[in-house]
């Protein structure tokens, strides 16, 4: 059993409350959000060291933090009684998913208590990510592959329009909807997938064709076409009331 089997009856269980999910957050294995509430979920295969310390940082971000392991042992037990109060004494919640069976259920066995404000840097740090995010593309408890960050995401939509529009310039990809740090996104090029042609106009290099074709990320490049589409109507509409 790997910590990504969680991922799925975790995220239904969530949504089914109203919640927003989103996986694997600046370090973060899951972030559920409804209105201005922000939850944090950590998932392992057992309850242990790692996971308290990993959940104990956690609560530098979030007051809420839960705890996510498969449903195991005697709930009778002496050591389960004293793990529960070791996790009342911490303020962290407790969720349990039983893969066994036919359908995986989930369990809130233990609410966390907030008592502690979210601090400052990496609270907005989480915030920022997540208002940059269109969508949830990654698995939570993953691990060896390419995370979608809000970062990425936006050069993804660059290269997207790129390779649909060729060589422009960054004015007119602020048309297309790419944000007014685009520039300096092109300029710096951590992925490799921009080439500046001219001052101000970039098109796309065979390592940027190459990452459209691959299947990494279908569904944000689905996102991606619609996102487009909509703003090139958009534009089509202005040039044509200009004309008129």
């Amino acid at each position: 059993m790997q910590e990504a089997d969680l991922y799925e009856p975790l995220k239904m269980y969530f949504e089914g409350l109203g919640y927003e999910l989103h996986a694997e957050v600046n370090h973060c294995d899951l972030v559920a959000c409804r209105g201005d509430e922000i939850l944090i979920i950590e998932l392992k295969r057992s309850l242990n060291l790692t996971l308290l310390l990993q959940a104990l940082d956690r609560q530098q971000i979030s007051p809420l933090v839960y705890l996510a392991v498969p449903e195991t042992g005697n709930k009778r037990s002496k050591r389960w009684r004293t793990t529960l109060r070791l996790l009342r004494k911490l303020a962290l919640g407790l969720i349990l998913v039983n893969l066994k069976g036919p359908e995986p259920s989930v369990k809130c066995w233990l609410e966390p208590q907030p008592v502690q404000p979210a601090t400052g840097k990496r609270g907005r740090k989480l915030r920022q990510e997540l208002a940059g995010r269109s969508g949830n593309y990654n698995i939570g408890g993953s691990s060896g592959q390419t995370l979608m960050t809000a970062y990425r995401e936006r050069a993804v939509y660059a290269a997207w329009c790129l390779h649909q529009r060729g060589p422009v310039a960054t004015r007119e990809l602020h048309r297309l909807g790419c944000d007014k740090q685009i520039a300096r996104l092109l300029r710096d090029n951590h992925y490799g997938w921009f080439e500046a042609v001219s001052r101000g106009i970039y098109r796309l290099t065979a390592e940027g064709e190459s990452a459209l074709k691959s299947q990494d990320y279908p569904a944000l490049l689905a996102a991606c076409e619609r996102r487009y589409m909509i703003a090139s109507s958009e534009i089509n509409n202005q040039a044509g009331k200009t004309e008129a």
